[in-house]
């Protein structure tokens, strides 16, 4: 995950550019009916991906560096075992645990997963998917995770 300043989309200026392209080039007038829509964005993403060369790729076009990963994908991803100590919580629709009697948001990535909740100092929470430190709660804020400020020095996990 990556996390962004909100409403600070130049942060994340490669992604925005994205969706404003894709936008403008297959929304601007929408198609007649969905199935239309649903072909146009189709015809865009195979032109996007395997003609259009990108100026970050020099000038080549992104499926000459895609490969396949020959790694096989399990059908069910296991079931991450916490630490003694540790809260854990089921993510449910729409990314949200509840914690502390109240709904916060963790991502909708982690959904039907169980996340691990490490106390770190009063009133802060770690949230980890696994090994991943994904981003920290605060118990005086109701919103959703922060980003993880790594100090110079300190090792990520």
């Amino acid at each position: 995950m990556e996390f962004i300043a909100p409403g600070r989309p130049e942060q994340n200026g490669s992604h925005e550019q994205f969706h404003r392209v894709y936008k403008a080039e297959t929304l601007q007038p929408a198609a007649q009916s969905l199935r239309a829509q649903k072909g146009r964005s189709q015809a865009w993403c195979q032109q996007y991906n395997q003609d259009r060369p990108h100026e970050a790729l020099q000038m080549r076009a992104p499926a000459e560096f895609y490969r396949k990963s020959r790694r096989p994908m399990p059908r069910q991803s296991k079931h991450w075992r916490y630490a003694a100590g540790w809260e854990t919580r089921l993510v449910k629709g729409k990314g949200m645990i509840h914690f502390h009697g109240q709904g916060r948001y963790v991502g909708e990535a982690f959904e039907r997963e169980r996340v691990g909740l490490k106390r770190t100092r009063p009133g802060v929470w770690q949230v980890h998917f696994g090994p991943l430190l994904v981003g920290e709660l605060w118990e005086r804020e109701t919103t959703g995770i922060r980003a993880v400020r790594y100090r110079k020095g300190q090792r990520r996990r």
